[in-house]
C-alpha cells in the first residue's frame, strides 16, 4: 500500500464516522501515531481509530480546529 493509499483509507474512516454523527472527544498521540476516540453523543456509542501517515494527523488538526470553532463538522 502506498503512502497516498494510507492517507485515503485514513481520511475515508474520519470523514465516514463523522458523517455518522460522531465528535472527536479525545486524542492522544505517541510515536506509533494518534489514536483518535470517537463519540456520538446521542447513543454514548464510541469508536477509537489509529491514525499512522502524517497527512492524515494533518488533516485531522484541521478538522479539529473547525470543530472547536463551530462545534461541529460538516
Amino acid at each position: 500500500m502506498t503512502v497516498y493509499d494510507v492517507f485515503e483509507t485514513e481520511k475515508n474512516q474520519i470523514d465516514q464516522l463523522l458523517h455518522s454523527g460522531f465528535k472527536m472527544t479525545r486524542i492522544t498521540s505517541n510515536l506509533d501515531g494518534d489514536v483518535v476516540h470517537m463519540e456520538r453523543i446521542e447513543t454514548n456509542e464510541q469508536r477509537t481509530i489509529r491514525l499512522t501517515n502524517p497527512e492524515s494527523r494533518k488533516y485531522l488538526t484541521t478538522l479539529l480546529i473547525r470543530q472547536g470553532r463551530e462545534g461541529t463538522i460538516t
